[in-house]
């Protein structure tokens, strides 16, 4: 019905032009639905927004780029993510050979 409608709205266009709309048209109606973040991606976000906050946190904490306030400042991070059970809190285990 709708088709219907949109083609007598093209009467002055050429067969090849209507049928790039119409298929540009069904791609649009198709692909809303698709474009819609579900649950995991929205959860997902969040947890690496908290993981930012955590940065930032430390960036604020220790400011200066020396050793000893960069050692604490990944202290500060790390203790953050923890203390939030995010993902990164731990030391990763380094590859045996």
């Amino acid at each position: 019905m709708i088709w219907a409608f949109v083609i007598k709205g093209m009467r002055g266009v050429d067969a090849a032009m209507k049928a790039v709309a119409l298929l540009a048209l069904g791609m649009l109606l198709l692909a809303g639905p698709a474009a819609r973040a579900d649950d995991k991606m929205k959860n997902s976000g969040g947890v690496w927004k908290s993981m930012d906050n955590c940065q930032a946190a430390a960036i604020r904490a220790f400011p200066d780029y020396t050793p000893e306030s960069l050692s604490k400042r990944e202290t500060a991070r790390r203790r953050c993510l923890r203390q939030a059970n995010l993902p990164g809190g731990d030391n990763p285990r380094l590859p045996q050979r």
